[in-house]
């Protein structure tokens, strides 16, 4: 997230939308990046999921 943080210009705010992992945690967030997490159990929301 900080990578992200720091690639987003100044001004702008961005939102990653991630699954369900334990690693992906609210605290995560930074002041112009926000992480959206996907509902349990919802794998028509994931791509990932669809190749499978």
């Amino acid at each position: 997230m900080e990578e992200i943080s720091k690639a987003v210009l100044e001004g702008p705010h961005a939102v990653v939308v991630m699954d369900g992992a334990l690693w992906h945690q609210p605290s995560l967030d930074q002041d112009n990046v926000t992480m959206l997490k996907l509902p349990p159990y919802s794998p028509e929301l994931n791509p990932a999921e669809q190749v499978w």
